[in-house]
């Protein structure tokens, strides 16, 4: 039996001819077939329930321990990305937050009123930096127009 013959029969054919509803729930399924755990259960059955007069060539399972090997560095990597982009985009937020304290600014409230005033504290609520405008917190994407520079 092989791993890539068990992998191509459980999802059931090729994605000819798709929409992208049905390739998005393709690409999901294989997120799911393909995962680490997945793979290894998909070689345990394999070697479980291989013909004992036929045993698996051991160079096909290391070309299979090779790769569940890059399966797992991939995820390993990806989701290392992720956090650092998490952590950047905080970073730029926090940058853009702190370059407008003391201007005067024009915020969209969240009932869509404007309010001017000046930007007196930088504020982290629940990880994300908010301005302190007349007392109440905006978010630095509220800002549609700095009036004035700092200390002017």
């Amino acid at each position: 039996m092989n791993l890539a013959g068990v992998v191509t029969s459980g999802l059931g054919g090729g994605a000819a001819g798709t929409t992208s509803n049905e390739s998005r729930s393709l690409s999901s399924s294989l997120d799911e077939v393909l995962g680490k755990d997945a793979f290894l259960k998909l070689l345990t059955t394999q070697l479980r329930y291989q013909d004992p007069t036929n045993p698996v060539d051991d160079r096909d399972l290391l070309a299979q321990m090779a790769q569940f090997s890059a399966l797992e560095q991939m995820h390993n990597l990806t989701l290392t990305i992720e956090r650092f982009l998490q952590a950047n985009e905080k970073s730029a937020l926090l940058a853009q937050a702190v370059a407008l304290l003391g201007r005067t600014v024009e915020v969209a409230g969240a009932s869509g009123e404007t309010y001017i005033g000046r930007v007196d504290a930088v504020r982290m609520v629940d990880g994300v930096p908010r301005l302190v405008v007349g007392g109440t917190l905006f978010e630095p994407g509220d800002v549609f127009h700095i009036l004035s520079d700092a200390g002017a």
